[in-house]
């Protein structure tokens, strides 16, 4: 679906690191301030199941810039799978990369962009005064900057630390959100990362998660300029805007404050994805089960280039697909899973998702065990409270299945065509 008119296209993807879904209020949260995220959801295509196929950057970058899903070994398709700066280039799109985080800067495929903008942080962070300042502040003007000198056709590629980075807003806004009668928030400005004790004192979750939306607070605001000053610079043109979370942040959901383990629940894997599609008849909302690879064919379909692909469709289920056809009918569907992995032996943690259940697969603690399997009942359940594996024996054998033939057609390099549709038990939502 590339542009109709004859202006010449630009795409803006922004990926921003450990913004979870959850703490936006397009997404329902109603205690944070994002007036500014709230604003661009509705004007934007807003994907209420998006989630990343791993927590590991380099992983989660391979399938942005390839379109392969992270549970391919790394090697299977990276020769005869172009990747996006190159196929781009060969439509003759300019491309250009602009990132505060040093293992994106350092990626292998970072070469194949025209352009690559590094934005250092700070030697010693800490708070400051006023939230231009913080390094969002200092990095979202740098990306405003680049944007101003862009030239189309081009793809600006843009990855923010978000709360990877240090939370370095003003005090004022994390105090924001603390009442008279709590303790004052925590000074801290290297994002927190650490097990929770079953006994842990309540105010030690409330003060981080006071400190988290205080640094939500300086994102939103930093975004509110950065995207009031694309506007202004791309009035006129044919720009597609995506914005995306790179991975969530546990704020003591299953007793984990930061990465910790990447345990594969919600607050972790299931991220904001919001497309601003020029002249859409928005706001939209799709329940289409979106994930980081379809990022892939999304550009390529926007810049008129998905033909640039190799032969061999893979199966959007272990591949991409391009999202463009839900702006004008957001109740299609996309897949009918999506599976989420953290490599490492026998594939120790993995889950897959449907419009109604959650299964997550993880390794026994003990050699002898198991693996453990949790399921929980979507989208009820949201943060996975209450886990029905027991009562529900049957959906877990079928999903578990369903996951490991996943894993295995991604793993041996197929394109994932034998792979069957759900039966309508294991997608259908109660009512």
């Amino acid at each position: 679906m590339p542009p109709a008119s004859s202006l010449q296209p630009t795409a803006i993807v922004l990926v921003i690191d450990r913004l979870p879904a959850h703490l936006v209020g397009a997404y329902g949260n109603a205690w944070i301030r994002t007036p500014a995220l709230d604003a661009l959801a509705a004007e934007s295509l807003l994907f209420e199941i998006a989630t990343i196929d791993s927590p590991r950057l380099d992983l989660l970058y391979r399938s942005f810039w390839r379109g392969v899903h992270a549970a391919r070994p790394v090697g299977v398709d990276d020769k005869s799978s172009p990747d996006l700066p190159s196929l781009l280039r060969g439509c003759g799109i300019r491309s250009l990369l602009v990132t505060d985080e040093p293992e994106v800067a350092e990626l292998p495929l970072k070469a194949q962009f025209d352009e690559l903008v590094r934005i250092d942080g700070s030697d010693e962070p800490a708070t400051a005064e006023s939230v231009e300042f913080t390094q969002l502040g200092r990095y979202f003007a740098a990306a405003a900057d680049v944007i101003e000198s862009a030239t189309a056709p081009s793809l600006v590629w843009l990855h923010s630390q978000g709360l990877a980075g240090p939370w370095d807003a003003p005090l004022e806004l994390r105090n924001f959100y603390a009442d008279e009668e709590d303790p004052d928030p925590p000074t801290l400005v290297e994002p927190p990362n650490r097990m929770l004790a079953a006994d842990h004192d309540p105010d030690e979750r409330l003060g981080v998660s006071q400190a988290a939306s205080g640094q939500i607070t300086a994102l939103d605001e930093c975004l509110e300029g950065w995207l009031s000053a694309i506007d202004e610079r791309l009035r006129g043109q044919e720009t597609l805007l995506i914005v995306m979370g790179a991975r969530g942040f546990p704020l003591g959901e299953h007793l984990r404050v930061g990465p910790c383990d990447e345990a594969l629940y919600e607050e972790l894997v299931h991220v904001p994805l919001l497309i601003r599609v020029p002249q859409s008849l928005s706001p939209l909302r799709t329940p289409a089960l979106a994930q980081s690879a379809d990022l892939f064919a999304t550009l390529l379909d926007w810049f008129g280039c998905l033909d640039q692909r190799p032969g061999g469709q893979v199966d959007p289920r272990i591949g991409s697909a391009s999202l463009l056809p839900l702006v004008a009918n957001p109740t299609q569907t996309l897949r009918d899973r999506a599976l989420t992995i953290v490599p490492g032996v026998a594939a120790n943690q993995w889950t897959l998702r449907t419009s109604a259940w959650y299964l997550r697969h993880s390794i026994a603690t003990e050699p002898a065990e198991e693996p453990r399997l949790e399921l929980y009942v979507k989208p009820d359940d949201r943060f996975e409270v209450s886990d029905v594996a027991r009562r529900c024996g049957e959906i877990v054998e079928e999903l578990a299945a369903a996951g490991v033939e996943m894993l295995q057609a991604a793993g041996s390099g197929a394109t994932g065509e034998s792979i069957a549709p759900l039966p309508s038990r294991l997608v259908e939502v109660f009512e």
